[in-house]
């Protein structure tokens, strides 16, 4: 592997792990269903926080499923394990869409098929949040 690509894993390794330090205290109240009280304007709210992520752009949206970024790769895709060569066919039926889940990302990072499903070989963080 090169020494850009080993670069770019460890970036995304750290931003991933800088995720997991900053919501932790979040999904552990997400997960317990504790929350806690808030006074607003003189009126008391209950909040059970959760974590919701909007993706904006294709960069950031492969930041975050640590895709590749790079619209030459086999499946490039953050959503989908569409090939290249059909990521504009609207021909195609939903049968013949495989979706990017926590699941199938997950077995291809144990049966180290990264490359295959244009993933890094991570984990990833927001898989948490099932």
């Amino acid at each position: 592997m090169t020494s850009a690509y080993n670069d770019s894993t460890k970036k995304l390794q750290m931003f991933h792990n800088c995720l997991h330090k900053i919501f932790a205290p979040i999904v552990s109240m997400q997960r317990s269903q504790k929350g806690f009280e808030e006074i607003i304007n003189g009126k008391i709210y209950w909040f059970i926080p959760f974590v919701a992520m909007c993706l904006l752009d294709w960069p950031e949206a492969c930041t975050y499923c640590m895709t590749y970024n790079c619209y030459n790769c086999l499946h490039p895709c953050h959503f989908c394990l569409i090939e290249r060569e059909n990521l504009n066919n609207m021909q195609l039926h939903s049968d013949q869409i495989i979706l990017r889940t926590h699941t199938t990302m997950q077995q291809a990072i144990q049966n180290e098929l990264g490359k295959e499903n244009s993933i890094h070989l991570l984990n990833n963080f927001f898989w948490e949040f099932r």
